[in-house]
């Protein structure tokens, strides 16, 4: 299998009929990549919730504090069990130590996230590592931007026409 189908296939996995997405690191200030990546889920109509442990709402959408609080097939990723459903995709725009730390807190959550792409800044190869280790599906660190290459990858995984 060539890079590119291995990356593809990634996509396929990340942007997935079912699945709910998170934004780690969401903003609401309009400069910073975790208010535009935001954005950029909510003008597509994906289902999405911003994390932002100080922020109650961003861009209108209800805010959670931390991974395990965002709504998951009428429950809570914390309070669900094992599951093969579509799961949680998470865009991770923090700070490696923040990353780091989602992926600890990712690994405990029985399979359900089922995907992380790491934003250009947000992760080193041993936080990469980490979250291959702790059983996450798909790990995305290529430096690839959802903002320049979402809507091209969201099509070619067939989730919109």
């Amino acid at each position: 299998m060539s890079p590119l189908d291995i990356y593809q296939r990634d996509m396929d996995k990340f942007f997935r009929a079912g699945r709910v997405y998170a934004v780690a690191g969401a903003s609401t200030n309009r400069a910073k990549f975790g208010y535009k990546v935001t954005q950029w889920y909510k003008d597509r109509s994906l289902p999405v919730t911003p994390i932002n442990p100080k922020k109650e709402e961003i861009l209108g959408l209800q805010s959670v504090q931390k991974l395990g609080e965002v709504p998951y097939d009428g429950k809570l990723l914390q309070d669900f069990g094992s599951s093969a459903g579509a799961g949680v995709s998470v865009s991770v725009i923090t700070p490696p130590a923040v990353s780091a730390e989602l992926v600890k807190e990712a690994a405990g959550y029985h399979g359900n996230v089922k995907a992380l792409w790491f934003q250009p800044g947000s992760y080193t190869r041993e936080i990469v590592q980490q979250a291959r280790d702790a059983g996450i599906e798909t790990v995305i660190a290529d430096d690839e931007c959802i903002l320049v290459s979402g809507d091209h990858l969201m099509r070619e995984a067939k989730l919109t026409e």
